[in-house]
């Protein structure tokens, strides 16, 4: 997922002036480590992740007014990355507010630390950008050294040699010490009141998944793990950024497929590599944010034949609706969550067709062979069909169009078809 990529250049940290009348601004809170290694935090009234084991920038040599102290950093920062011609105060407030619009993990907290990266030698940043940024109490400001040329500001400064990866505009944790400093990206964690979710999942660096293993203490609710949308917002791709959770029939690198069954749990690998079906969401963007509940092998059980797990909640009527059939976890998964852009399901006698009705949201059963099944475990073999819940129509049909395509089909020696 990440460019191996480097570039490197002069990084510039300038301590900021502080104005009349800033932003009171929520200090992090550290909760826990998990067990790979992330960082769970607080800031204000939301929980986050930090992937410290994934860092998206590594810094091992910067003196900087932030390393006077032997104490590890832990820092709430965002990137501005734009390639306007003239980065001033107009365009700093815009930006602001257009992440606080379209993003529900950025916050004003995350603006502690700010790092302007143009995206173009050419971009010319203004005075009147550090006075708006100093004006909003950021406390620290980062640019290469090329952008700093011929401003003359007040505070610490400080250079080094940054290797960057292909580094997205949004909030990140500035983490490390003066051998080690990281610049990490964060998921917003939502609590899934609704158990539709086994759990939360996000990727690694090689392109796995890691299960988050988090749960919240007064009814074990999964922990699910959102990446920032501003992430995804210079990406082409046409599922940049929607999140996506996937029936845990489908294989999914680094994940133990369950079929819902714990026995089969227990006997089974974490798989080595994603499913077709799956791989095409990735390639084109998608990000997959947690494995979801389903009766047992994707039988049609109703809620009372349910052993395995807790059946999921309708949020539908009074919420002891069924979520009906096998899919039940994607189904009202979509109508719970406004977090959650699509669930990926499957059909086999209605087990898309029940959870979208009963749920009130859009969920279809394809032509059988529209879409491979490799490495999803079957229930009747050649008439499975894979299919996707969505809120909105048009977007179920946009969703549609680019994930069914010819290269995935079914062979017709499995669905007997021609």
């Amino acid at each position: 997922m990440h460019s191996t990529v480097v570039r490197a250049f002069g990084l510039l940290s300038i301590a900021a002036t502080t104005l009349a009348a800033p932003y009171k601004r929520n200090p992090p809170t550290v909760v826990q480590k998990t067990i790979q290694d992330g960082v769970v935090f607080t800031l204000g009234n939301n929980t986050y992740l930090a992937d410290t084991r994934n860092p998206r920038v590594t810094e091992t040599n910067i003196q900087s007014v932030l390393m006077e102290t032997n104490e590890s950093l832990f820092m709430p920062m965002t990137v501005i990355s734009t390639d306007d011609g003239i980065i001033d105060r107009h365009r700093i407030e815009d930006t602001i507010q257009a992440y606080l619009d379209g993003d529900d993990v950025f916050s004003l907290d995350f603006m502690e630390g700010v790092y302007i990266a143009p995206r173009s030698p050419l971009v010319n940043v203004t005075t009147s950008a550090f006075d708006q940024l100093s004006r909003m109490d950021v406390k620290h400001i980062f640019m290469n050294q090329h952008h700093a040329q011929g401003h003359k500001l007040l505070g610490a400064l400080s250079f080094g040699d940054f290797n960057e990866t292909s580094l997205p505009p949004g909030p990140y944790i500035l983490t490390g010490s003066a051998e080690d400093l990281q610049l990490v990206p964060v998921y917003r964690l939502y609590e899934d009141a609704y158990r539709d979710f086994l759990y939360g999942t996000y990727e690694a660096a090689d392109g796995s998944y890691t299960p988050l293993e988090l749960t919240y203490p007064a009814f074990r609710y999964p922990a699910i793990p959102v990446p920032s949308r501003i992430y995804s917002w210079n990406d082409p791709r046409p599922f940049a950024g929607f999140r996506v959770g996937i029936k845990d029939l489908y294989d999914t690198k680094g994940l133990v497929t369950t079929g819902g069954s714990q026995a089969w749990a227990y006997i089974n690998e974490p798989a080595t590599s994603n499913a077709p079906s799956i791989q095409r969401i990735v390639d084109l963007g998608g990000v997959l944010v947690g494995k979801q509940k389903l009766a047992q092998f994707a039988s049609g059980a109703n809620p009372w034949q349910w052993q395995e797990e807790h059946y999921p909640f309708n949020p539908r009527g009074d919420g002891w609706l069924t979520c009906s059939a096998s899919s039940s976890g994607g189904g009202c998964s979509i109508a719970a969550y406004d977090w959650l852009d699509y669930a990926i399901g499957s059909d086999t006698g209605s087990s898309m067709r029940r959870p979208a009705a009963v749920s009130g949201t859009y969920g279809n059963r394809p032509s059988q062979g529209l879409m491979s099944l490799e490495q999803v475990l079957p229930l009747g073999g050649a008439t499975d069909t894979a299919g996707v819940f969505s809120r909105d129509p048009h977007r179920w049909a946009y969703f549609a169009k680019h994930w069914y395509i010819p290269s995935l089909h079914q062979s017709t020696n499995v669905t007997g078809l021609s």
